[in-house]
């Protein structure tokens, strides 16, 4: 893989992206880049009865491409559930948005991040974010941590998705559906054991992959930085302010360098502007950040000041191109993927 910038463009990121002021501003910014990326609906077959929704009226938010909307056809609704009613800017019908964890209802902007309790919100967004998409974010389960701990062997090359267990709590609700366990082999097998490297031991019931009930004793396998807990599966652990908000950056940029293949399509004028060929797919990133997607330019194609360098790019083949990288919010373009804007985090 060969990028390099073009000798024809060269275009200094400072003067043309718009600067973040604040780690919040940048982590909002850069969440609900993650957002776009994520179709995943945060609404339920309840929740659209609830609020009147008409099923063949569910559409993406058109606004900032977060959440969900419905246009209204019934009397039933739940503000709770349901939040503002809006009218939409085109059909003149009434809406509802259906937001993501941490984000409320804005009429004018669609979705968005709620800034009361902000730390706490994100939180409840970036873990919503892991469970969508949980392959993305695999926790640390290694062949040789799963052997320490004991696992039987049956199970320690898949390991059990953890949601359920029984407990009906607010919390393994939105920790568990993160978290991955092995059974523990039985005793008689003298399984290991390194409590600093495994965590707790815990019980678990469930139905394992053949449809058996069973019961057994469990260690809960994290992504990197939570910590496991025999009641809320995974969790993110208590911290001060400062070392919070370096949590939360290094989640969030490691969420980047693994989202999802497709571009959303609230990018899409972004395309036409910065002269990409239509006829060829943007692809991911995988070099440098591995950070967001770039996309092959048309010959005579356009170009924004937004659009960043025009770099060149080596195919496999062996065919040199003029490429653009495509970045989500919170990152810049650059030949080395998309850049974290600049931020004191």
């Amino acid at each position: 893989m060969v990028v390099k910038t073009s000798v024809l463009l060269v275009v200094l990121m400072g003067s043309m992206m718009g600067a973040v002021a604040s780690p919040e501003q940048w982590l909002e910014a850069a969440t609900n880049g993650l957002m776009q990326s994520i179709n995943a609906p945060s609404h339920t077959e309840r929740t659209r009865d609830w609020c009147g929704c008409n099923p063949n009226k569910m559409l993406r938010t058109s606004r900032n491409g977060i959440g969900h909307t419905c246009e209204r056809n019934g009397d039933s609704y739940d503000e709770e559930t349901c939040g503002s009613l809006c009218q939409d800017p085109d059909s003149k019908s009434v809406i509802v948005h259906f937001c993501p964890p941490g984000y409320t209802t804005d009429c004018g902007k669609g979705c968005v991040l709620d800034k009361d309790d902000f730390e706490d919100n994100l939180e409840h967004a970036l873990v919503w974010l892991l469970k969508k998409n949980p392959e993305a974010f695999l926790p640390n389960s290694t062949d040789e941590r799963k052997l320490k701990c004991g696992c039987e062997w049956g199970t320690a090359a898949n390991l059990y998705q953890g949601y359920g267990f029984g407990d009906t709590s607010e919390d393994l609700d939105a920790y568990g559906d993160i978290a991955r366990y092995c059974k523990r082999a039985p005793s008689e097998y003298n399984p290991g054991y390194d409590k600093k490297l495994c965590g707790p031991v815990c019980g678990v019931f469930g139905r394992d992959r053949e449809g058996k009930d069973f019961k057994a004793k469990s260690i809960w396998f994290c992504p990197e930085g939570f910590v496991s807990d025999c009641r809320e599966g995974c969790k993110m652990p208590k911290m001060k302010r400062a070392k919070r908000m370096k949590f939360f950056e290094d989640l969030v940029l490691s969420m980047a360098e693994t989202n999802p293949v497709n571009v959303p399509k609230v990018y899409s004028k972004q395309l036409d502007r910065c002269g990409c060929n239509k006829a060829m797919a943007p692809k991911k990133i995988t070099w440098g950040t591995n950070v967001g997607h770039f996309c092959i330019r048309a010959p005579n194609g356009g170009y924004g000041d937004e659009c960043g360098p025009v770099c060149q790019w080596e195919s496999p083949k062996g065919e040199t191109y003029p490429i653009m990288s495509i970045c989500p919010d919170g990152f810049e373009p650059s030949c080395s993927g998309c850049r974290q804007q600049n931020a004191d985090l």
